[in-house]
């Protein structure tokens, strides 16, 4: 009998480092776009993000988010504009290179993963789905 939690693992090893490997042509990586994107996803609802939001969204901790967030403001992907009613704090927004490269990356996401699900059902990759979005919630 196997171990589901260890399954699981090394197929998000092994998804995280397909995904890395196609993300290297757009010069990101995981990290990178999961940034990215959470900062998209956060426009599309009409809400700013903080790297201090991102910490908690993301499970990284403070120094390597801010390493992540400096890297794309370096590429021109992200930009850090302060918080209106807090001078200490800067809020995330990509700019439109960012939004270009979420889109890019988000094609190659949806190619690596395509490489994974052709090998279930159409039953299945629903089933798989519901699953994800039940345990995952809103994340």
């Amino acid at each position: 009998m196997g171990n589901d939690g260890y399954m699981l693992m090394n197929v998000a090893k092994r998804m995280r480092y397909d995904l890395n490997s196609s993300l290297a042509a757009a010069d990101l990586t995981t990290p990178q776009w999961a940034v990215i994107a959470q900062v998209h996803r956060s426009a599309a609802a009409k809400r700013t993000i903080s790297a201090a939001d991102m910490t908690t969204l993301l499970g990284m901790d403070k120094p390597t988010v801010s390493a992540i967030v400096r890297r794309l403001v370096q590429k021109g992907l992200l930009e850090r504009r302060p918080r209106p009613n807090d001078a200490r704090a800067y809020d995330l927004y990509l700019t439109p290179a960012g939004k270009d490269a979420g889109l890019v990356a988000m094609n190659l996401s949806d190619k690596v993963l395509a490489q994974y699900m052709k090998l279930l059902t159409a039953e299945e990759q629903q089933q798989f789905h519901s699953i994800l979005t039940k345990l995952g919630g809103d994340l």
